[in-house]
């Protein structure tokens, strides 16, 4: 009695050759030995099953964000060859500012030059001026002379005030095409910044793109690790603790076989030991390389995008839940997991066109109360109707021997009016 009150001993961390050297040692116990041992092998037994099933987990939830990182690669393809595009775009447009801006530039350098010189020619054109007004105010008083000098005075103001006009007009356009050049440069400028612009922005776009795929190559190595744990280590784990529990089994009548069990150069005990040290190392390794993982999903709940390790739906495993929605929803999905199951269960029954109808009058009347009243009322009718057909046959094989037509001339009446009456 105090064996089986005892309390037992349980596995504590991850299943690995540490595990191993723990349950082989509880042997050496004076009391409770085999069932301790053999309590820690089913221990051992529900971990790996747990972890097949979060392998299964795994998998859902890379197929789902699969799908999603390939979406938006496809858009960041998308976005990089308009990038491209616009680029392309804004160095042809720069190429044709750069070609306009030395255009301009030379006929700037051109008018400058004629600016030049017709400013020295202005210069002379005042001063011949200036030098004509001068002997006019000298000899205007002398009536020979005053008309003569006049003359060179009015043509020298001319030709002074046509200079002047040709420079202001060169002047002016000297100034538009300074304008037009520094108009030209704060295009150019403009077009460069945006074309830096255009070029992070599809470097940023391109370096996602990479960290997606690198994303995605891991998360199907990751796949392909766990499909290969599950196929080798897991089975191979699985099988081993069964044949130690079996030898167990066989050896529990004492301590001393019990032992003897446990021998280490036992070849049951060492592919035990074997099968749980590979099983430790490669969950241990796939753990601290894909158990820290983060993606992006949205949440079929909350319906908010998150950036996390999601939980699949247990119904719908396409939908993705954040940990909160999961925990919140996981008892009303598991009951609904296994109403699915049972439903399914019940319409795959075999000629059960009778059974498929009352199991869907059940299910209909625990959702509805109108449902159920009715399925009620209408399952004597029908209790009486399979009862008067089964009566029927009956009759029939009993009356076999007598004419097949007046046998049918005599049933059908009485089976018309018992249908009739139920």
């Amino acid at each position: 009695m105090q064996e089986t009150y005892e309390q037992q001993p349980a596995v504590n961390g991850p299943v690995n050759l540490e595990q191993a050297e723990f349950i082989l040692s509880l042997s050496s116990k004076k009391n409770g030995a085999f069932k301790s041992m053999i309590h820690l092998l089913r221990q051992i037994e529900a971990q790996i099953e747990a972890r097949r099933k979060q392998n299964t987990q795994f998998y859902q939830v890379v197929q789902v964000v699969d799908e999603r990182y390939r979406r938006k690669m496809y858009a960041n393809q998308q976005l990089v060859q308009r990038i491209h595009s616009e680029i392309t775009y804004i160095v042809h447009d720069m190429d044709q500012l750069t070609c306009r801006r030395t255009s301009l530039k030379e006929e700037l350098d051109a008018h400058e030059q004629e600016l030049t010189e017709i400013r020295d020619y202005a210069e002379q054109r005042r001063n011949k001026k200036s030098k004509r007004e001068r002997q006019y105010h000298q000899l205007y008083h002398v009536p020979l002379v005053a008309a003569q000098y006049k003359k060179k005075y009015m043509r020298a103001r001319d030709k002074n005030s046509d200079a002047e006009e040709k420079v202001s007009e060169i002047r002016a356009v000297v100034d538009s095409c300074q304008k037009a050049i520094g108009e030209l440069s704060k295009s150019l400028g403009d077009c460069q910044r945006k074309k830096e612009q255009l070029t992070l922005n599809q470097q940023d776009v391109e370096n996602q793109t990479k960290e997606t795929q690198g994303l995605m190559a891991n998360l199907q190595e990751g796949c392909r690790f766990w499909q290969g744990f599950d196929q080798h280590q897991s089975n191979t784990a699985q099988k081993a603790v069964t044949h130690f529990i079996e030898s167990l089994q066989r050896n529990s009548s004492s301590s001393t076989t019990l032992r003897q069990c446990v021998n280490p150069n036992n070849d049951i005990v060492k592919l035990f030991k074997m099968a749980l040290y590979e099983y430790g190392e490669a969950e241990r390794y796939a753990d601290q390389r894909w158990g820290r993982l983060h993606v992006e999903f949205d949440c079929a709940k909350c319906q908010v995008s998150q950036v996390g390790w999601p939980k699949p739906d247990k119904v719908r495993p396409n939908n993705l839940l954040c940990a909160a929605c999961y925990q919140e929803h996981r008892t009303s999905m598991i009951l609904e997991k296994k109403m699915t199951g049972v439903s399914q269960q019940l319409l795959n029954l075999p000629g059960g066109s009778m059974l498929s109808f009352s199991s869907q009058s059940t299910l209909n009347s625990t959702a509805s109360s109108s449902d159920d009243t009715s399925t009620k009322s209408n399952k004597p009718g029908f209790k009486k109707m399979f009862n008067m057909l089964k009566g029927n046959k009956m009759k029939k094989n009993r009356s076999s021997s007598n004419d097949s037509t007046a046998s049918e001339t005599f049933l059908e009446p009485q089976r018309n009016s018992r249908m009739m009456m139920a």
